[in-house]
């Protein structure tokens, strides 16, 4: 039954029809097979010139409702060959699935008409095997990996990869498989990074990998301080590489206990003037844990024996927080440039636009040296908040 059209509405009318078409379709008024109601009808009952009728057909028609045959009418499509979408791709994310990042890929997804899944996974999870399998029955084209650091898991997408399924690997890959991945520039960015540090005349640089040690996107990060380290005539020292601080299979967020002390003994030992972290996660927490010991040496003058805590601080985050006063230097990674970047790719493999030999895509990173002083420490607060 056709509904009334809402002289008030903040839609225009021809939306309106297309509603309640809809909605007479989805509920079985309109089952599949039957003609609807042909334009002019329409049109007369709504009063409407028979333009506006043809555009609500257009969007139902888009969303695969309806089958318009020139000169027998329009029909309304058989559920199985409805929908306006072609198909259905999953994401499998460790540890959290950053928000910019599930909006590029989302977005990308819906241009292109694909279905978007998305699955969290964390370092505990035990049926990654049996959930992938069930993905593929329940229609899952591909897969959009952003991968945990165990090796274990590159078995499971080998065999996903032996089966024909397209996978592609976001952010960190594992490099024994031979699959697409799309990934930032993190040498070439940490190089830069760290290079701002030495142009302001640190020469003491410490870096802080934190607790995912064993993923590409770390190690490439790693090699690019030492790159930088080597260019600029300055001595790479192994004691100045603290993997062992945060040292903890979770993440860095989630850490309760006296770090501060462990970080205290390390800035005593080696004096650094300067510091790079992996991210913005590890920032914070340097930053939490140097205003700990800030304030536990407050009573009293600062002995020479002491350690400098005003630091200079470059780090890698979004650039929802490239504008904390507390750092010098960041690189800018745009998640949703990475996101659209991967969906594109998958569904090229999918569609058989992309063939050949897997790809490596670099999305490059925004170096933004910031005017801040070489001091991340604020003169109180606490600045240590959950990553997003």
């Amino acid at each position: 039954m056709l509904g009334v059209l809402d002289p008030h509405s903040p839609f225009p009318r021809y939306y309106q029809i297309y509603s309640t078409l809809r909605e007479g379709i989805l509920s079985g008024e309109y089952p599949p097979g039957q003609a609807l109601p042909a334009e002019r009808q329409i049109a007369k009952a709504y009063g409407v010139a028979r333009l506006t009728v043809v555009k609500a057909f257009d969007l139902l028609e888009r969303d695969g409702l309806i089958d318009r045959q020139h000169g027998r009418g329009t029909f309304v499509i058989e559920p199985s060959k409805s929908g306006p979408f072609v198909g259905t791709i999953a994401l499998i994310g460790f540890p959290a699935i950053d928000r910019e990042l599930l909006i590029g890929i989302s977005q990308t997804a819906l241009e292109h008409q694909y279905q978007l899944q998305v699955l969290g996974i964390d370092l505990g999870f035990k049926h990654l095997d049996t959930y992938l399998t069930a993905c593929l029955s329940g229609g899952v084209r591909g897969f959009l990996i952003y991968a945990r650091p165990l090796s274990s898991d590159a078995a499971i997408y080998q065999r996903l990869l032996n089966q024909g399924v397209p996978i592609v690997m976001v952010d960190r890959y594992y490099p024994q498989l031979e699959c697409d991945h799309v990934v930032y520039n993190n040498q070439e960015a940490s190089a830069l990074l760290t290079s701002k540090l030495i142009a302001r005349g640190h020469q003491t640089i410490a870096v802080l990998p934190g607790y995912e040690r064993d993923i590409t996107s770390v190690r490439d990060r790693l090699s690019g301080y030492r790159q930088a380290l080597e260019q600029h005539g300055l001595t790479y020292d192994e004691e100045l590489v603290w993997l062992d601080l945060y040292d903890f299979d979770q993440p860095i967020w989630l850490l309760n206990g006296d770090y501060w002390r462990q970080l205290h003994h390390r800035l005593k030992r080696h004096r650094p003037t300067a510091v790079v972290t992996i991210n913005d996660s590890i920032a914070n927490r340097l930053v939490h844990d140097l205003l700990v010991i800030k304030s536990s040496h407050s009573t009293g003058p600062q002995s020479v024996a002491e350690p400098r805590l005003d630091l200079a601080l470059a780090t890698f985050c979004n650039h929802s927080e490239a504008d904390r006063g507390y750092l010098n230097a960041v690189a800018v990674h745009p998640f949703r440039r990475l996101g659209q970047a991967s969906a594109k790719l998958l569904i090229e493999r999918i569609s058989g636009a992309a063939t050949g030999p897997s790809r490596q895509l670099v999305v490059p990173m925004e170096i933004v040296e910031l005017p801040s002083g070489d001091g991340p420490l604020p003169e109180g607060g606490d600045i240590f908040q959950h990553r997003k």
